[in-house]
């Protein structure tokens, strides 16, 4: 298995996102040295000390006043180089696990790959491009987050969401086929033609008619069921559902009747 150092420069990186470099750096073997670099004022905060002191790392405090003409920013770059310069030769190190974004180190990069060693990074962004490109590989912090599972509540948060959409989806598709039902029926009740074209229609139809002016006068139409019967005494193997889905349909089809509810008469 492969042996990591892993460097942090804290006054470039969130020190929040150690967890995910970690986490990313196990993969390629096994993690011997844990440093971060920082000047003294960046671990003043307690969520960082926790932190690092939670995955056992080393601080490397700098007090930038100690380096003559060095910059608090290049002083963090200095003491970073100067561990790499110590530690390069070590043949215990395969791997160097660098978190910056800062594009002075493209240079240093260089210098360790010359070693046959490999050099992965991690940063945001907003990282130099210089640095992307110098390195083995680069791992942006916002990907690494996409790793990570879900907690039970972003996952219940996340099923809710889908339900929701699914829902309307169901919801837009039902609005739809509603719609198709209304033209569907719109357009079968514009179809009004005779249903009964043939001549042995014709003779049924006879029948028909003759049912209704036998059953009603003038006053007072007749009962659907009435007609219903008198016809099947004539022909018993009529049907009516072979013409259309409703008795009064059947009717409907005649044009010298007039039906309205259950009831029927001449025009």
């Amino acid at each position: 298995m492969k042996k990591i150092a892993l460097l942090i420069d804290g006054d470039n990186i969130n020190l929040q996102k150690i967890p995910l470099i970690i986490k990313k750096s196990k993969e390629f073997g096994k993690i011997k040295v844990k440093k971060v670099f920082a000047v003294s004022d960046k671990f003043n905060n307690s969520e960082y000390i926790k932190i690092i002191q939670k995955y056992d790392i080393q601080i490397e405090q700098n007090n930038v006043n100690k380096i003559s003409g060095k910059t608090q920013k290049n002083a963090t770059d200095y003491f970073l180089m100067q561990y790499v310069e110590k530690i390069l030769n070590n043949k215990n190190i395969d791997i160097f696990c660098i978190a910056t974004g800062d594009g002075d180190f493209a240079g240093m990069i260089d210098t360790i790959k010359s070693q046959d060693k490999e050099v992965y990074g991690f940063g945001a962004k907003n990282t130099n491009q210089k640095l992307l490109e110098k390195c083995n590989q680069f791992f942006f912090f916002d990907d690494l987050e996409k790793e990570l599972p879900l907690s039970k509540k972003e996952t219940i948060k996340k099923l809710n969401d889908l339900i929701e959409k699914y829902e309307k989806t169901v919801i837009a598709l039902t609005e739809c086929l509603d719609k198709i039902s209304l033209q569907l029926n719109a357009l079968n009740e514009k179809q009004n033609q005779p249903i009964i074209t043939d001549n042995h229609q014709n003779n049924l139809k006879q029948i028909v008619l003759q049912a209704v002016k036998e059953e009603c006068n003038e006053k007072n139409p007749a009962n659907l069921s009435k007609i219903l019967a008198r016809i099947k005494s004539q022909q018993p193997d009529f049907d009516y559902k072979k013409y259309a889905t409703k008795f009064s349909k059947f009717l409907s089809s005649f044009p010298e009747l007039q039906v309205k509810n259950s009831e029927v008469k001449l025009k």
